[in-house]
């Protein structure tokens, strides 16, 4: 409480700030949204310093109140009744598989989808519960080929294998470049997941917190991806 109002009287200056920011991401927020915030803070707060970590979700809202963290960036569901939160930008999912000889367009039909089976990341768990949950309100289930801790391991186990994997879309386009794959829709309607940023309501109106915040919403807002 007194850091933040010894803040509160000074006014913050992003040019000159040498203040360390910390942002909780995900394993896919370090591939996707890192690099965007890194080019925003050379831009706007050069002497500032951007920190990325990686808590348990069941961690998060006590490092957020305890001023550990200063954001947490993702989809995240409901974190505590103390936290503000923030809609960026909305992600939908879509599938890879391993590209054949012939480039063309794929599409896999409900049952073809549901014979394959997935390779599945421990770090987009709710993702795989929300396309579990839908499977299972159409009567079928995934299959699950194999589940590893690592995001990147992903496209390289579709592009070697007769495994696919449903994943969030401006993440398949990444892969698609890493790796020999090919996006391709889900035969199944899926709700689009909103991105949000969530911050504890002790750090509201710190002045440099607020900086932050507009950073992100400017630089992530929706829209973003079409920009990349």
């Amino acid at each position: 409480m007194v850091q933040q109002e010894i803040w509160s009287t000074k006014a913050f200056d992003a040019t000159t700030t040498e203040r360390t920011f910390s942002v909780c991401l995900s394993d896919m927020g370090m591939i996707v949204i890192l690099p965007r915030l890194l080019a925003a803070f050379r831009e706007r707060a050069p002497l500032a310093t951007l920190k990325p970590i990686q808590l348990p979700s069941m961690e998060l809202a006590g490092a957020l109140q305890d001023g550990k963290v200063d954001l947490a960036i993702g989809y995240l569901g409901k974190l505590g009744d103390n936290l503000h939160q923030q809609s960026l930008f909305r992600r939908s999912l879509v599938g890879i598989v391993k590209a054949g000889t012939k480039r063309k367009k794929i599409s896999m039909t409900l049952e073809q989808f549901v014979e394959r089976k997935h390779v599945v990341a421990g770090t987009l768990a709710l993702t795989n519960q929300l396309l579990e949950r839908e499977l299972r309100q159409q009567g079928a289930r995934l299959k699950v080929g194999v589940e590893v801790p690592f995001l990147l391991a992903v496209p390289n186990l579709v592009a070697t294998s007769d495994f696919i994997a449903a994943v969030p879309d401006e993440l398949a386009t990444l892969f698609a470049r890493l790796a020999n794959v090919e996006v391709f829709p889900l035969p199944i309607k899926l709700p689009d997941l909103t991105v949000q940023q969530f911050w504890h309501a002790r750090f509201h109106n710190d002045a440099g917190h607020r900086w932050l915040r507009g950073v992100v919403a400017e630089t992530l807002g929706q829209g973003w991806k079409d920009q990349a």
